[in-house]
């Protein structure tokens, strides 16, 4: 299929030193790698001691649904039901 789309360039990055990406590196690496060794030396999963959003199951279409949250069959835009 022919078309006149051309990739994105993007942007160069500015030059940075080795000291300024090593710095960066580090700072990576204490905010995210370190957190996760200690979590796999636990055996600690990253879930562990959060809640589901909803805990207990319940219907995802039906009474008490927002309007316009795509409730009804497809096609229908629920006015039918509403009135």
């Amino acid at each position: 299929m022919e078309h006149g789309l051309e990739p994105l360039q993007p942007k160069p990055l500015p030059p940075r030193s080795w000291r300024e990406a090593r710095s960066g590196d580090l700072v990576w690496a204490r905010e995210y790698f370190v957190p996760w060794v200690l979590r796999r030396l636990r055996q600690q999963s990253s879930g562990d001691g959060i809640t589901a959003k909803r805990p207990t199951p319940g219907p995802v279409f039906g009474p008490g649904v927002p309007l316009g949250s795509g409730e009804g069959p497809p096609g229908n835009t629920g006015a039918a039901l509403r009135s």
